[in-house]
C-alpha cells in the first residue's frame, strides 16, 4: 500500500506555482508532488556556473533558499513565551512560502513520531497553540453566547499524546463559566489550519469534516452544555449552528471540573 503524502488532498497546498523576474524575462517555478521545478533553467550547467564561482540567477537563488533547512525552521519555529524573535523565512517568491513551512511541521512531526522527548515536540505545542488558539477562543464565544453562558475562563490548545491520536475536546458552559480544551495532533497544523478552523457556523473544526459541538447534559439542575467532536453535518441550525442533535446524546464527554476556576491565562508547558 502506497503511503498518503502530507500535501495530498490539501486545498491549496499541491500545485503551487509562481512567476519570477529572471534573465530579462518572467520565468516559472512550480511546486507539485513535493518537488520545486526550475521550468526555464537547466540546472546541472547552473550548478556547474556556481561551482565555478558565479551569481545565482533569481530562480537558482530562489532554489537555494529552499533548500535552506536550517533557516527555514528557523523562521517557523514560533517565539518562546515573552520573547518577539524578526527571523525572517529564507527568500523565496512569496507563494512558496506557506508550503515550505508546512514542510518543516511535517519533518518536525515525524521526529517527534520517533521520539516524544525530541526539541520539535515543544515547537509543534507552541506552533499549534499560536495557530488554534485564536479561533478557539472565538468558537467558544459564539458557543458561550448562543448558549448563555457565562464569561470564559478557560481557553487552551494541547498537543497529543502521539501523531496518530485522534483529537479531544473537553469542557463545559453553563451560566456561572464556560471553558473549552482541544487536544489537537500535529496534523491539524495542515489539513485544517488556522485559516479554515472555523465553520460558516462559527464552530471549530478539528479535522476536515469534523467540529467541536455541544450538547445539554441531561439530568442537571441547572443548565449545562458539554463538549464532544462529532461530523460536521450533525450541528443542528439552531442557536447558531452549535447545538447538537439528539443523536449527540450519548456521546461521551471529558471532565471539566479541572477547569471550573482556572484563569483564561494559558498554563505552563503542553
Amino acid at each position: 500500500m502506497t503511503a498518503v503524502r502530507w500535501f495530498e488532498g490539501v486545498d491549496g497546498v499541491d500545485g503551487v506555482e509562481t512567476l519570477v523576474a529572471c534573465s530579462g524575462s518572467q520565468h516559472r517555478i512550480t511546486w507539485h508532488h513535493g518537488k520545486v521545478v526550475l521550468h526555464d533553467h537547466r540546472l546541472g550547467e547552473e550548478e556547474v556556473l556556481l561551482a565555478l564561482g558565479g551569481a545565482p540567477p533569481p530562480c537558482v537563488a530562489a532554489l537555494l533558499a529552499w533548500r535552506d533547512r536550517r533557516g527555514w525552521a528557523a523562521s517557523t519555529r514560533p517565539d518562546a513565551p515573552g520573547f518577539t524573535r524578526r527571523t525572517p523565512p529564507p527568500a523565496v517568491p512569496p507563494a512558496l512560502v506557506d508550503v515550505r513551512q508546512l514542510g518543516v511541521v511535517r519533518a518536525w512531526e515525524r521526529a517527534w513520531g520517533r521520539d516524544r522527548g525530541v526539541d520539535e515536540a515543544e515547537d509543534l505545542y507552541r506552533l499549534l497553540r499560536r495557530r488554534a488558539l485564536r479561533p478557539l477562543t472565538a468558537a467558544l464565544e459564539t458557543a458561550r453566547r448562543d448558549l448563555g453562558g457565562g464569561r470564559a475562563t478557560f481557553v487552551e490548545v494541547r498537543l497529543a499524546a502521539s501523531p496518530d491520536a485522534a483529537p479531544d475536546a473537553t469542557g463545559r458552559i453553563d451560566a456561572r463559566r464556560s471553558a473549552l480544551v482541544v487536544t489537537l495532533a500535529p496534523r491539524w497544523l495542515y489539513r485544517v489550519g488556522a485559516a479554515g478552523a472555523l465553520d460558516a457556523r462559527g464552530a471549530f473544526v478539528v479535522a476536515p469534516g469534523k467540529v467541536v459541538g455541544w450538547r445539554r447534559v441531561s439530568g442537571s439542575k441547572v443548565d449545562r452544555w458539554e463538549p464532544a467532536i462529532r461530523p460536521s453535518a450533525e450541528l443542528a441550525e439552531d442557536a447558531g449552528g452549535v447545538v447538537v442533535g439528539d443523536a449527540f446524546d450519548d456521546a461521551p464527554v471529558g471532565d471539566a471540573g479541572d477547569m471550573a476556576h482556572a484563569q483564561l491565562d494559558p498554563p505552563a508547558g503542553r
